[in-house]
């Protein structure tokens, strides 16, 4: 993909690889500072890429290859949308009540959900 050539040599692929490592770090982090950041995450997870280069020798090409931030984050939306429609479902339906400490004092409302798929 990138011909042996160093990353920094193309400033526009390196400008994008450094605004994907952003979204991902902000992710991680949790931080979730950047626009539309649960989107890009959401549609960064569809493609269930390891992150981890020693698993993974592929990493570098397979992040050249992907979009930029704005498609992730249009690809991202309707995931979202879905997942919070998901979640207040669950909600709705599934809620309890549990005591924090086993103290009546301390009510909190529970939800048991399974791992939401994205894909």
């Amino acid at each position: 993909a990138n011909q042996g050539r160093p990353l920094h040599d193309d400033s526009a692929t390196w400008n994008r690889i450094r605004a994907l490592y952003d979204y991902v770090q902000d992710a991680d982090l949790w931080t979730w500072k950047l626009p539309e950041s649960d989107e890009v995450s959401i549609a960064l997870k569809t493609r269930r890429i390891e992150y981890d280069i020693n698993s993974n020798p592929q990493l570098i090409d397979q992040l050249l290859q992907l979009p930029d931030i704005q498609t992730l984050r249009e690809e991202g939306r309707p995931l979202v949308k879905a997942r919070n429609q998901w979640i207040q479902q669950k909600v709705e339906e599934d809620s309890f009540v549990v005591h924090l400490l086993g103290d009546p004092k301390y009510p909190a409302l529970a939800v048991r959900l399974p791992d939401f798929t994205y894909v």
